[in-house]
């Protein structure tokens, strides 16, 4: 037993104690590098991302996001209101934890047209805060702009036809 002389206590206590260590160090490891995981997934996607609170502060924010905007950096502590004007006209659907609305913002000389995708988060049925995910669809929207303006062309060019067929086939009925 360990009450016989000659025991020492220490080997097995150190030995104890830098299991635990060991052990306590592995998980902890595992646990950061999910979050180093997740927290450089977050800064290298393109898309932008934005954490608000309950009070409408922004709390959090990638390195895409803050390009979106011609405010200076940091986002952070500034009001999402400040930051996207219309945020607040696009108010939740309490039935829907997802709202996903399109917003344009000043950007140089140029306008970005965003999609802005908005998950409430919820515990204990309070609001703990807002997810952003922010996507520039800029390039979108001018295609479909060009599309319609196409569509609207050859409308009008189908009209033309149609009016000269006409005109044509009574000409030809009547000689």
């Amino acid at each position: 037993g360990l009450d016989t002389p000659g025991t020492i206590l220490t080997p097995l206590s150190l030995s104890l104690s830098m299991c635990g260590l060991g052990y306590a160090t592995f998980r902890y490891d595992t646990f950061d590098a999910k979050s180093r995981a997740r927290s450089r997934t977050i800064d290298e996607m393109q898309e932008g991302y934005l954490l608000i609170d309950p009070d409408g502060r922004i709390i959090d924010s990638n390195t895409a996001a803050g390009g979106f905007f011609e405010a200076a950096p940091p986002l952070r502590g500034r009001l999402i209101g400040s930051v996207i004007p219309d945020y607040h006209d696009h108010a939740p659907d309490e039935r829907s934890p997802l709202r996903i609305f399109e917003s344009q913002l000043p950007h140089g000389d140029n306008t970005l047209t965003l999609e802005i995708s908005v998950s409430r988060l919820v515990q204990n049925d309070q609001l703990i805060g807002e997810l952003c995910i922010l996507r520039d669809i800029t390039e979108r929207k001018e295609y479909e702009q060009e599309l319609e303006e196409l569509t609207t062309r050859l409308e009008r060019k189908n009209a033309e036809l149609e009016r000269l067929v006409s005109i044509m086939s009574h000409d030809i009925g009547n000689p």
